[in-house]
């Protein structure tokens, strides 16, 4: 059963899965590659472009960006992904107090 009764998540993430996403994006950046190679110093610049194309998370504004918001939410979730910065509030007191305290 879907989560909204208009939106399919299952229907636009199977229209839209990551490993296709990252395939064009690294497909996109190679022929660019073979066509400018004077845009690319070295393989790390390569590596750099794939990345900026890669899909991220984005402002919802359709049902792709929606599909590949929540496949990225359940990687991060799946590999238990856990904020280590100020802004996040965590419980109790961190093992090494030197990474809190000037």
């Amino acid at each position: 059963m879907p989560i909204h009764e208009r939106f399919d998540l299952a229907y636009w993430t199977a229209q839209f899965p990551l490993a296709t996403l990252r395939a064009e994006a690294r497909a996109f950046v190679q022929r660019r590659r073979a066509d400018r190679p004077d845009q690319y110093q070295d393989e790390a610049a390569v590596e750099r472009h794939i990345a900026l194309m890669d899909p991220h998370g984005d402002i919802v504004v359709g049902p792709m960006s929606v599909a590949v918001n929540e496949q990225l939410r359940a990687e991060a979730t799946a590999q238990r992904v856990r904020c280590t910065c100020s802004c996040c509030p965590t419980v109790g007191f961190r093992r090494s107090r030197s990474v809190t305290e000037a």
